[in-house]
């Protein structure tokens, strides 16, 4: 009887996770349209980082249309979308590990066999492609950690080769998330992306040398975290017509005055397009509420 509940109760709670579809307007909008983008594809139930199937239903449901995933290589060299392998979030997200596998990569197989906290479907490159597929008004932003050349470029010629084996024009949903003007260039080699994200949370460039790097290399928007969001950095971006994305924000009031310093967009697990004070998007409302009773 208590397996028999359980089952009930997973049908009930993804029946009640579909999402409704995109028109097709939606899906022509460029992603720098959207203001928020779901960190870890978003919250579910109040955990955040789960980067699982679930929470992209859950936040596609609450408006939002670009979402962060984590992606990092396995022990077999295939892409899982998880924050990282060390054993406190393999402790949170996947207990049910054997304790030999909690520290340090693993085959990705592994991964896929233990559901995130105890409930919720891993993803891998291949989930994110299929979402990509199903839903034409959705972008991926690829946070793939490493400043590694021999690491980001193979994480890279992997998405690259799985996209175009179903759909090269997938590739131009997917933004990557890049920390180096040398790894924009070693990318671009690989694959020319039409959009990608320059993230300075990892750098060490003054506002000065940011904004002149942006705008010697035409690139097209910016992220940073809270800390580097200042009036003189978003002002010199803003003036070359650059968005910046700011990281990563949970408090409507901080988005308040961020907002008020001329910050277009935030990374954030909770905030969404209903949230008293948040960033309101052109085209979110008339989807918002549909969604948002469909996700109850």
């Amino acid at each position: 009887m208590k397996k028999l509940l359980t089952g009930v109760l997973s049908v009930a709670i993804m029946l009640s996770l579909l999402p409704v579809q995109a028109s097709a307007e939606e899906a022509k909008q460029p992603w720098t349209n959207e203001t928020l983008i779901a960190h870890g594809l978003g919250s579910i139930y109040g955990q955040t980082l789960t980067n699982s199937y679930e929470a992209f239903l859950v936040n596609y449901n609450k408006g939002y249309r670009v979402f962060e995933a984590d992606l990092i290589l396995t022990a077999d060299n295939e892409l899982a979308a998880r924050h990282d392998w060390y054993p406190y979030l393999s402790e949170r997200l996947q207990p049910t590990l054997p304790e030999h596998l909690k520290n340090g990569p693993i085959t990705l197989a592994e991964f896929k066999k233990h559901k995130i906290l105890k409930a919720y479907k891993p993803l891998d490159l291949d989930g994110i492609l299929e979402i990509l597929v199903e839903y034409p008004d959705v972008y991926f932003v690829t946070d793939t950690k490493s400043e590694d050349p021999a690491v980001y470029k193979k994480q890279f010629e992997l998405i690259v080769k799985k996209a175009k084996a179903i759909d090269p024009a997938l590739l131009d949903r997917i933004v990557p998330e890049l920390f180096e003007i040398d790894m924009i260039k070693d990318v671009k080699q690989i694959h020319d992306f039409p959009n990608y994200l320059f993230s300075i949370y990892m750098t060490g460039y003054t506002e000065k040398e940011t904004i002149a790097l942006v705008k010697k290399h035409n690139i097209k928007a910016v992220a940073m975290p809270v800390e580097r969001a200042t009036a003189s950095m978003i002002s010199g971006l803003n003036k070359l017509g650059v968005p910046t994305y700011v990281h990563t924000v949970n408090d409507p009031y901080q988005v308040k005055r961020l907002q008020q310093i001329g910050v277009h967009g935030f990374y954030s697990d909770y905030i969404d397009y209903s949230t008293p004070m948040a960033p309101k998007l052109a085209n979110a409302g008339s989807r918002l509420g549909g969604n948002v009773a469909a996700a109850r």
